[in-house]
């Protein structure tokens, strides 16, 4: 069994034990030996849900064997599972079971809908296995991106707002172009990482540059942010196609390719680099998808 997987059932086997507790996304994370940033990204990839989602919805189906099997108040049983309210409660029970507590409690055929098992190592077997994306192994010095910064919740968030975060992002970035005429290279960078914890609104909270690769002790602009991208190697991918079936890539290369690559996540944003081959965004654009590596050691826990 591959390291990634074993860190995902250790993951799975922690939230079981804490459904009434008031764990993080963060200890999960500790738990399974990622960051929060990494290990949300691989447990997309592998379940198809991202965890905070998963989390919720084992949190909703502990609660509803509670309804079913036990007299105790809605309110007892919401604030059990870590929901902060009666009517939060009743919002995502709503959503997931198409009725409301009450009407679950009450009615003679409780029919579970919206609501799984426990996710077993059976379940996690990709179903891009056989997809043969192969990317260009790279050593990229360190280089400096200044940009227009935004914080966002990104895809593995039942928040999600990236879509309407980034490209509005890049055309507030574009349109003050001209502002760094030194750039370097003809990309246009798109950089995301993970606040450290004190920094964030919020647990799942993301930040994203839009940017570009330019001299060191190249003047910021006002309103603009600086970042220092660390040496690394990178593995680049290229997606080709719609801009809107990135995730799919995204999963290839975190749920399939990673964990067959020899490689682990390394510290550091991973990025995005556009030029002209991106066009409109549609079915002949390609971008280039450039993930931090270091070579796996057999001996050691994921990172």
């Amino acid at each position: 069994m591959d390291h990634y997987l074993s860190s995902i059932l250790r993951s799975l086997d922690f939230i079981e034990e804490n459904l009434a507790e008031p764990v993080t996304l963060e200890a999960i994370s500790r738990r399974a030996g990622f960051s929060l940033w990494h290990f949300q990204r691989i447990f997309t990839a592998y379940t198809g849900e991202p965890l905070g989602c998963y989390l919720r919805r084992r949190r909703l189906t502990a609660a509803a064997y509670e309804l079913r099997t036990n007299r105790r108040s809605i309110v007892e049983i919401a604030l059990d599972y870590q929901f902060e309210s009666h009517a939060a409660f009743t919002r995502a029970f709503k959503a997931a079971l198409r009725g409301t507590p009450t009407d679950f409690r009450q009615r003679r055929n409780r029919r579970w809908f919206g609501l799984r098992k426990k996710l077993t190592p059976a379940d996690l077997q990709h179903h891009t296995m056989n997809l043969t994306m192969k990317p260009k192994i790279k050593k990229s010095p360190a280089f400096t991106l200044v940009g227009l910064e935004a914080r966002f919740f990104g895809p593995m968030s039942p928040d999600a707002n990236n879509h309407l975060v980034v490209p509005a992002l890049f055309g507030q970035f574009l349109a003050r172009r001209t502002e760094l005429p030194g750039a370097r290279d003809g990309f246009t960078y798109g950089a995301c990482h993970c606040l450290p914890l004190a920094e964030r609104a919020r647990e799942d909270e993301l930040i994203y540059l839009a940017s570009v690769h330019v001299p060191p002790r190249t003047t910021v602009p006002p309103g603009m942010k600086s970042w220092r991208i660390p040496a690394c190697t990178h593995a680049l991918f290229q997606h080709r196609g719609p801009i809107t079936g990135i995730d799919q890539t995204m999963k290839y290369i975190y749920g399939t390719w990673l964990p067959r690559s020899g490689y682990e996540l390394a510290e550091g944003p991973s990025l995005e680099r556009y030029d002209d081959r991106f066009g409109d965004g549609g079915k002949e654009s390609e971008i280039d998808i450039l993930i931090p590596i270091t070579k796996r050691r057999r001996s050691a826990r994921a990172r």
